[in-house]
């Protein structure tokens, strides 16, 4: 086999990891970890917001009010587990059409 096909090969492979793995992220990864309490410093803020606005004379809703709080461990074990498995999954059926690819350009090279 070629160099340049080898390298166009492995570098398509990369690209289609990356791409699955941003897109993977963007779907589940971020509402788990805002669930999980990860990336918490929004919902902070958005209760600093609410407190000011209600010390201002201003209706505010209630849930704003009450200060954000964190869910229990057995949960949060739970949910990181399931990313865990989740990120194993995208890894795996994104290597899979690359090595397809790979295993047949090597077949091909024995003839």
């Amino acid at each position: 086999m070629e160099p340049r096909f080898a390298f166009l090969l492995v570098a398509m492979f990369l690209v289609h990891l990356f791409i699955l793995l941003f897109q993977w992220i963007e779907a589940r990864a971020r509402p788990m970890a805002l669930r999980i309490g990860l990336i918490s410093r929004e919902a902070e803020v958005v209760h600093d917001y609410a407190d000011l606005y209600h010390q201002h004379g201003l209706n505010t809703p209630s849930s704003l009010l009450a200060s954000p709080r964190s869910i229990p461990r057995a949960e949060a074990r739970r949910i990181e587990r399931r990313i865990v498995v989740e990120m194993f999954v995208v890894v795996l059926s994104a290597a899979i059409p690359s090595s397809v690819l790979l295993a047949i350009a090597t077949f091909l090279r024995g003839y």
